[in-house]
């Protein structure tokens, strides 16, 4: 049974933020067990020691479910619900990029910090002392602005993108919330590659990339994070040939040169890939004559026929031609 009187719960709320401050969570989850039992409301005085013991757990839907639960909650509570929410997508729907945002450490090394507009953006703290703002200018807005004056008409051709660092997460916020309406049900491709895990967690922490409109759920972005994004993206375009290579690439980094090589190597390779096989095409139907193709429909041919079926998804060419 869970705790019944008012003093009971009180009681144990008071023993759970104790433990919570001495980060002791073997006793923090013994304490919390008899408050949620019988699937009971979570106290609200409970919420945010419970939500920092899931948080250390790696328990997201416990977490976000506590943090959302807080009647009034602070920007500190709203940075570590977007994490919740978005390491419990990424779990979900992602589950190597995830493994990759597990295993990866904060530090001080990315400050979430407001700018002169209010908004808050990422700061790298650099190991000479000097920091940069992630966000061109320092103002997220005209930042964004800026940006989509330069990316508008490839967004609108549905060019295939390649992200080449994560910036402050706007701006593939932005493109997975307002993709561009193409031909029959064309999406356009975009590419995230990020070296750094821990620069994406400051972003999980900054922008909620939840929900069909965001860019964890939507099948057309393909996520290459960490320090093997190489291998990501390798997996991923030599695993279903019929993926995109991007076509334009934006940079968001400061070490853009580690991205455009590692990239470069890959893409080289898939060109190398599709050069073999158009030898061997040519290769092939260079060794066929007339009189081979003759013999297929012949009275006796010598094999069986092997049909090859054209299709066009754009068909009022044909109804017109």
């Amino acid at each position: 049974m869970g705790l019944t009187s008012p003093n009971e719960v009180d009681a144990a709320v008071a023993e759970l933020q104790q433990a919570t401050a001495r980060g002791d969570l073997d006793q923090a989850d013994w304490l919390l067990e008899p408050l949620t039992r019988d699937e009971q409301a979570l106290p609200t005085s409970a919420c945010k020691p419970s939500a920092y013991v899931h948080l250390r757990r790696r328990r997201w839907t416990q977490a976000r479910q506590a943090l959302a639960d807080l009647p009034q909650p602070d920007l500190t509570d709203e940075l570590k619900l977007n994490l919740a929410r978005n390491l419990e997508a990424m779990q979900q729907h992602r589950p190597r990029v995830y493994q990759v945002l597990a295993a990866a450490r904060q530090s001080a090394r990315y400050q979430l910090t407001p700018t002169r507009t209010g908004h808050l953006t990422i700061v790298h703290q650099r190991a000479d002392g000097g920091k940069v703002c992630l966000t061109p200018g320092g103002d997220p807005v005209a930042a964004m602005r800026q940006m989509l004056n330069q990316v508008s008409p490839l967004i609108a051709s549905g060019t295939a993108l390649g992200l080449s660092g994560i910036g402050d997460g706007n701006l593939i916020q932005h493109l997975a919330a307002n993709p561009p309406k193409l031909l029959l049900g064309m999406q356009q491709t975009i590419h995230l590659f990020e070296p750094d895990a821990e620069l994406v967690l400051a972003c999980l922490m900054l922008h909620d990339y939840t929900g069909p409109t965001g860019p964890i759920e939507q099948p057309r972005i393909h996520w290459h994070v960490g320090a093997a994004f190489d291998q990501m993206f390798h997996r991923c375009i030599f695993d279903d040939l019929y993926v995109p290579l991007p076509a334009k690439y934006i940079q968001q980094t400061i070490e853009p040169q580690v991205i455009d090589d590692k990239v470069g190597i890959v893409v080289g390779a898939y060109r190398d890939l599709n050069d073999k096989y158009r030898s061997q095409v040519n290769e092939h139907y260079r060794q066929v004559t007339r009189e081979d193709f003759e013999a297929l429909f012949s009275d006796d041919p010598p094999r069986q026929p092997r049909v090859l079926l054209l299709t066009s998804r754009f068909t009022t060419v044909l109804q017109y031609a």
